[in-house]
């Protein structure tokens, strides 16, 4: 006689419910089939390796569709499983990642919720695009003394948006070979500069008129209001800092107030000769000046209520400078002649420095003498004239 069947008193396992299809396409489409893994971006329409086209994604839940599962919800659960708000894309690796009963503490809701979000924005971004916003990216590297800062091409990339890059190569200029302790080493960085600046912006074998730049440079003060000064401001541009506390070109996405740039005559001399001093990164004293400049000179200084390195928050404190900057050089020629000549000590955050030498006209503001601080040669020398 057969034996009966005993029914097994165990509870059936619950079953994940089916994501409908139009919400898989959702996210496809929101996330550019993509992970959004912050850091990821993997693509999951083919295999890395082989190639071969297929789905490699994964559709993972931010509250788990359990209350027992990964951030799970004795009342969110169920009403978010298939909720378009509760689920992102991800490649495998990075499902098991956020899923893992020893990583989960490490990927809380608010944190996976952030990460779809950057992600979603940033394809938003990148295909709200147009034409006109093209930008040619410019990247110059050198060192300050021993110190260099490796300019990261996707650093960039990141940080010009909504523009988005003209091409994929860049203009690089790199000057981190040439030794400064050559007799050289000035008219060596600068004749490469010039040289690469007339080969991609004047002479284009490919037509196209560059008509935005985005520049990103690290290299001592002289050399980069040298740069400024080769690209002039016939060319849009936007200029990008360094910021030390978040290691970062990003500028802060909240404006903040402008530092409050002053101009202020300190002494008024006899002769032609004028000393400007620049005292927004650090406090530049008359004194240090004096020892370099001929004779019976005058002063003035452009300054803030308190020079600090990290003062430079904004770019449109870069537009708050400039004006200041133009109101100097004309109240100096004004004073002394267009036949004046500025002695130019600058304490001023790298970009400033930029917008220095773009903001010259050669034909039409006095001539500009760059001087630099280094320890190594005991104060400020004269290294050369902005306008050769």
């Amino acid at each position: 006689m057969a034996k009966k069947k005993v029914k097994s008193s165990a509870p059936k396992k619950k079953k994940r419910p089916q994501i409908p299809r139009s919400v898989q396409l959702k996210l496809w489409v929101l996330s550019a089939g993509r992970c959004q893994f912050r850091g990821c971006n993997k693509p999951l329409w083919k295999d890395g390796l082989t190639l071969q086209e297929a789905n490699y994604s994964n559709i993972g839940h931010i509250v788990s569709w359990t209350e027992t599962g990964p951030r799970g919800d004795s009342r969110k659960s169920s009403k978010l499983a298939t909720d378009f708000k509760n689920l992102m894309l991800v490649c495998s690796a990075h499902n098991k990642t956020i899923d893992d009963k020893k990583l989960v503490d490490k990927y809380p809701v608010k944190l996976l919720t952030e990460f779809k979000k950057e992600h979603e924005d940033r394809i938003r971004t990148l295909c709200n695009i147009r034409e006109s916003d093209k930008s040619h990216v410019l990247i110059l590297k050198g060192k300050i003394g021993s110190h260099q800062i490796e300019i990261d091409e996707s650093d960039a990339y990141q940080a010009i948006l909504p523009r988005y890059p003209a091409d994929e190569a860049g203009i690089h200029i790199d000057l981190t070979s040439i030794s400064s302790d050559s007799t050289e080493f000035w008219s060596s960085c600068v004749s490469e500069i010039k040289q690469i600046v007339d080969r991609h912006l004047n002479v284009r074998n490919d037509r196209q008129k560059i008509k935005h730049l985005s520049v990103f440079a690290f290299a001592p003060m002289p050399i980069l209001l040298k740069l400024g000064q080769i690209l002039g401001d016939k060319i849009s541009a936007d200029l990008f800092q360094y910021h030390r506390t978040t290691q970062s070109w990003l500028w802060p996405q909240s404006d903040s107030s402008a530092p409050g740039f002053t101009l202020k005559c300190i002494k008024k001399g006899s002769t032609k000769d004028v000393r400007l001093i620049l005292s927004l990164s650090g406090k530049i004293g008359a004194e240090e000046t004096l020892p370099l400049v001929p004779g019976d000179s005058s002063v003035y200084e452009i300054t803030i209520p308190s020079p600090n390195p990290l003062f430079l928050q904004s770019k449109n404190h870069i537009a708050n400078f400039k004006e200041i900057y133009w109101k100097a050089i004309s109240e100096i020629q004004s004073e002394h002649g267009a036949d004046s000549v500025i002695h130019l000590f600058p304490a001023i955050p790298l970009t400033i420095a930029i917008e220095c030498g773009r903001s010259i006209l050669p034909k039409v503001h006095p001539k500009i003498k760059i001087y630099d601080k280094d320890v190594k040669h005991g104060g400020f020398r004269y290294i050369f004239d902005l306008v050769d």
